[in-house]
């Protein structure tokens, strides 16, 4: 995330430049259990999709800050609870599966 910049308050300290804010997650892994379906055309096509939700399953970001405005460690931790807290309500960021595929069957 790129802010441009400006003057901003952050935990009720007054900061000026730009920000940078890098969001990463780890990947995922554990155990699912899913439902799909699959059809198999005679002349070896395939298609099929699956769903396999893996609820609760959040991962938990990591954050770097860069730019000219260099936040204190205080700063740092409440913008990142705010966006973990943010992070959370959303539930595409949930570790889940869902895929369609067309495949061919060699006979």
């Amino acid at each position: 995330m790129l802010f441009d910049s400006r003057n901003r308050e952050i935990a009720n300290e007054s900061y000026s430049g730009n920000l940078e804010i890098q969001q990463t997650r780890p990947a995922g892994w554990g155990v699912a259990l899913g439902i799909g379906y699959q059809y198999n055309f005679k002349n070896g096509l395939s298609t099929g999709f699956e769903w396999t939700p893996a609820w609760g399953q959040y991962p938990e970001p990591q954050y770097e800050f860069f730019g000219t405005a260099a936040l204190s460690e205080i700063a740092q931790q409440e913008l990142t609870d705010r966006m973990n807290k943010r992070f959370q309500r959303n539930v595409t960021n949930m570790y889940k599966v869902f895929h369609l595929g067309i495949a061919y069957r060699f006979q």
